[in-house]
């Protein structure tokens, strides 16, 4: 039973449907992550996980933060809508993706079966269904032997309550055996629904024991507050739920900002050091980083960061304890023996700068209050510049399957999968789980 309520707006219409047609949504645009579009052979309900997207009607799907990563499919569900005029009065004309009975509050309206109905002001004001139980006609001959008889649907006839051998689908023609007889039909509307797009996100992906240590910080997560016309970063929602990190002095604030259109963290050259800082110390052992340093074409120098030869991209604030810094012009200085660039084969430790925005990854292994930009220790102003779009950290190091899962993700989710080596499992699509 299909019902549309007096108040009720008018909902899309099925436009290019066809009965038994099974839909096929693909990827409209390559990534697959927020932003990205899906579409349709044909128009139906969107699902994410199992679930009907509220509103989500039709022949596309922009994919929201919130369905990333969810298991997303369409159906081609029995369907009713206003297609012309105002919905509840009379002269709207009413419109169903199935055949059936049109009925008032419940009841059927006499005449009225089919695929459209138009309001009449008898029924101003009820509620308006359909229902698409079988429904047969005789549409050629009289009755009898010859004729033939039509369903709405597709299902089993049946003669006097039995079931006539061979005899299913939507049109029976009559035999002088079935001359006389109570003929009837069981069916059921098929509801036909798409293949299944799932992209592999982090959040879903990894194990308790790899998040528990880590965290998963993007753009868009960060909660800000206005200042002298510019926004500032006060909090980073950790998309793990593990620890958010957060920074409640105005001064060591970050800017909220973009790159490329996407929302970033920025660095800002500054006499004060920013930083976004956890709840308390944890112990992760690997981190990911999307990051430009300064404008992406600068080494490291006196000029470009501040009043030091160095630049800290993770730290506690405590000299010489914990901290991924790098020094003048372009060397691993501190906290960690190599880098990992754009998801490269090897690790390097020199020739980092300059930095254009894209993956950096490296072990850690210190428990600290780890802090992302942390720009400041008792010795020297080592500040970051420049815009992070996002980090993962994770409580032990990935292996080799979960590293490439991890850089296909950060990397075709922010649009820089071009970044990725020619050789990289991902390079020419993002990871999918179906």
């Amino acid at each position: 039973m299909l019902a549309l309520g007096f108040g009720l707006t008018a909902l899309a219409a099925l436009a290019g449907a066809r009965a038994g047609a099974v839909p096929v949504i693909s990827l409209a645009s390559s990534s697959g992550y927020a932003g990205a579009e899906l579409v349709s052979s044909v128009e139906g309900q969107w699902y994410a996980d199992g679930v009907a997207i509220p509103g989500a009607w039709g022949g596309a799907l922009m994919i929201t933060p919130d369905l990333e990563g969810a298991a997303i499919f369409l159906r081609v569900d029995p369907h009713i809508w206003v297609s012309d005029g105002d919905p509840g009065y009379a002269g709207s004309s009413y419109q169903s993706s199935v055949f059936g009975q049109w009925q008032a509050d419940g009841v059927d309206i006499p005449g009225a079966v089919g695929l459209r109905w138009q309001m009449t002001p008898a029924y101003e004001g009820a509620a308006i269904s359909l229902d698409y139980r079988p429904i047969i006609r005789i549409v050629q001959g009289a009755g009898y032997a010859g004729s033939r008889l039509r369903s709405n649907l597709p299902g089993q006839w049946f003669a006097d309550g039995v079931a006539i051998p061979g005899s299913i689908g939507r049109d029976l023609i009559i035999s002088p055996a079935l001359e006389g007889a109570a003929i009837s039909q069981d069916a059921e509307v098929t509801i036909m629904q798409s293949n299944t797009i799932q992209m592999w996100v982090p959040e879903r992906a990894l194990t308790a024991p790899q998040k528990a240590n880590g965290g998963l910080w993007l753009g868009e997560d960060r909660t800000t507050v206005e200042r002298n016309g510019a926004d500032y970063v006060t909090a980073w929602r950790d998309k793990f739920g593990v620890r958010d990190m957060t920074q409640p002095t105005a001064a060591n604030q970050p800017r909220a900002g973009t790159f490329r259109g996407m929302p970033a963290v920025i660095w800002d050259k500054s006499p004060a050091y920013q930083y976004l800082q956890p709840p308390a110390a944890f112990a992760p052992m690997w981190w990911l980083i999307l990051a430009e340093f300064a404008t992406g074409v600068e080494i490291i120098s006196g000029t470009s960061t501040g009043s030091a030869i160095y630049t800290q991209i993770l730290g506690n604030g405590q000299a010489a304890l914990a901290r991924v810094s790098f020094q003048q012009p372009d060397a691993v200085q501190s906290g960690t023996s190599a880098i990992r660039l754009n998801a490269a084969d090897t690790e390097v430790s020199s020739g980092i700068f300059p930095m254009p925005m894209g993956s950096m990854s490296f072990g850690v292994s210190a428990s600290a209050s780890w802090c992302i930009g942390r720009g400041f220790d008792a010795n020297n102003n080592r500040q970051w510049v420049g815009p992070i779009l996002g980090a993962i950290a994770l409580g032990v190091v990935p292996d080799l399957a979960t590293r490439h899962l991890i850089e296909a993700y950060m990397h075709w989710r922010h649009g820089l999968e071009e970044r990725l080596p020619a050789n990289h499992p991902y390079r020419n699509a993002p990871p999918r789980v179906q």
